[in-house]
Parts: structure tokens; sequence; C-alpha cells
């Protein structure tokens, strides 16, 4: 038996129908590596309709993530986003300035790449994370993290051994100059 029939009839005690999900942050040109994890999870998919069962793949952009640093395929000048949001800076022109075309960074990178996949076959759902905050679906949960932020903070450390910041906190909001709170 393949490993992913075997993953999916080992999933039937959770239900029917499954809720498969995988993810990547769009920082930049995506390679071959990058495949494994999307591949996985399609595999696991693909499987759970083989065997008759209900089954979604949800491929979630974690466009709220921060630009972490000037990348060598990028300009100086883009030094002023560091911290912010990729989906809320412009994306690098072919000369790695900042664009003027109004597209996003991250659609920028994540628009070959899902190109890519589409014609091998792998369609995902595919869910960018800055439009699930801003339409508040994530509202709740972040109101709960705050208030379990003690109990989050020990399991985190628990389980990697380590001990975190004083000043840590569940999510890092965006302060008012665009950038995350927990950037530099």
């Amino acid at each position: 038996m393949h490993w992913a029939d075997h993953t999916a009839q080992t999933l039937r005690v959770r239900g029917e129908s499954q809720v498969i999900a995988s993810g990547i942050t769009p920082s930049g040109e995506f390679h071959v590596g990058h495949l494994r994890e999307i591949l996985t999870a399609e595999m696991i998919h693909r499987a759970c309709l083989d065997a008759g069962r209900g089954s979604r793949y949800i491929f979630i952009v974690d466009s709220m993530d921060p630009l972490r640093r000037v990348y060598d395929f990028l300009s100086p000048s883009y030094e002023q986003y560091i911290g912010h949001p990729l989906a809320y800076i412009p994306a690098p022109g072919p000369d790695g300035e900042p664009g003027q075309d109004g597209g996003s960074y991250a659609d920028h990178f994540l628009a070959p790449f899902l190109a890519a996949l589409k014609q091998i076959g792998v369609e995902p759902e595919v869910v960018m994370n800055h439009e699930t905050y801003e339409s508040g679906a994530f509202a709740d949960k972040t109101h709960s993290a705050i208030e379990q932020r003690d109990e989050i903070r020990r399991v985190i450390e628990e389980v990697s051994g380590g001990k975190g910041p004083e000043d840590w906190f569940p999510y890092n909001p965006l302060g008012s100059d665009g950038r995350s709170t927990g950037s530099a």
C-alpha cells in the first residue's frame, strides 16, 4: 500500500471528510524544494478522494509574514519595507527596485509558483492569510490567544526547550508605520 493511501485510511477515524493543509511564505522565488510539502499534501488529498472520502486541500500563503531583510535580488531601497507584511509592499521590478504596477511582493512571487502547480495538475484552494486577517476571521482566536498567553508560552517553551523573551506576545499586530510590532 502506498504511504498516502495508508495515511488516508488512518485519517478515516477522524471522519469521512478531511481538510489537508500546507503553506508557504512568498519571500522570494520558489524552487523545487518547495514542492515537497505541497506534493505531500496533494498526495494525501488525492488518496482520500480515491478512497471515496471528501477532502479539501487548502494552501495557506503567509502573506502577513514580514520582509525580514533586503535580499540580494532587491535594491537597497527595500530597507524601508523591512518588517512590513509581504502583502503590503510593492513587488520588485526587473531592476530590483520597488515596482510601480500596483502588484504586491507576495503576489509577484506566488503567481508563477501557482501557475507551475497548475501545469502539473495541482490546484489547491489558496488562502491568503492577510485577507483572512482583514476579514476578521481570526479575531476570536486572536482574543483567545491573548487570554491564554501564559499557557501558550509555557507550551512553546516546554516543546522547544528554550526560554522566550519576557515581553513575548502571542501575535505581532501592525504598528502605525505598517510594520509588524515584532519586527526590527
